[in-house]
């Protein structure tokens, strides 16, 4: 019984990274910017505002938890907080759906 104990032990241990591996997994997505109702970084991707190298880039703004300016506080990124470029603004009341778009998944 002994040698039976070994034999499944060592049969489990070859087998369970296969399996670990052979599971479905679901992948995180990274990067993006919402799009709907339109974020600033849309609406430079979109060239409704002219915002230089965002417009290329706009999945990239990111800044730490808690964090309320638009930039992120990336310098890079100083003209998404410029207030006088005419941002579209959507009033919000009530729930409110937002819009993904999604330009990179992996882990995080």
């Amino acid at each position: 019984m002994h040698a039976k104990r070994k034999t499944a032990a060592a049969v489990g241990a070859l087998l369970a990274p296969v399996l670990a591996l052979s599971l479905p997994t679901g992948s995180a997505s990274a990067h993006g910017y919402i799009s709907s109702p339109p974020s600033r970084q849309a609406q430079c991707a979109a060239g409704t505002v002219s915002c230089g190298a965002i417009k290329y880039e706009p999945q990239s703004v990111e800044g730490p938890k808690g964090l309320t300016s638009c930039s992120g506080g990336n310098a890079g990124f100083a003209e998404l907080d410029d207030d006088s470029k005419g941002w579209k603004v959507t009033p919000v009341s009530g729930t409110t759906s937002f819009q993904w778009v999604l330009t990179a998944r992996h882990a995080t």
